[in-house]
């Protein structure tokens, strides 16, 4: 039973990863720079995958594009094209994937919480 405990916990921490990240993209979106300046806000992704002994990490990475540019004139950061920087974050999409996360994370709760009724009962039949 342990086995599955362990499983589900490293499910629960990388959807909280992947729950941070989101929620990093969306508190970022609005970000705007002068182009070729500094160092702006990247928007990224997070990719889950197999770990060996069973289980599952999250990647966090950028995405590709990261960032991208956009025509807004009124911006104090504009250039003379009127143009800035600011993060790919699709709201939208950003949103999608939170429920997607919310859902993995709920699954592993109720995976970690069978596992321990089971370990209880099977020391319950024991004792």
């Amino acid at each position: 039973m342990d086995g599955a405990m362990t499983i589900a916990a490293s499910g629960l921490s990388a959807d909280t990863t992947w729950l941070n990240q989101i929620a990093s993209n969306v508190a970022n979106m609005r970000d705007e720079w002068a182009l070729g300046s500094g160092n702006p806000f990247r928007s990224s992704a997070v990719g889950m995958s197999a770990n060996a002994q069973g289980g599952v990490s999250a990647n966090v990475t950028a995405k590709s594009p990261s960032t991208l540019v956009a025509f807004d004139p009124t911006s104090p950061l504009a250039n003379t094209a009127g143009l800035v920087g600011t993060p790919n974050v699709d709201l939208v999409g950003e949103i999608a994937s939170q429920s997607l996360a919310l859902e993995s994370y709920r699954a592993n709760v109720v995976a970690f919480k069978t596992a321990i009724d089971m370990t209880k009962t099977a020391l319950d039949t024991v004792a």
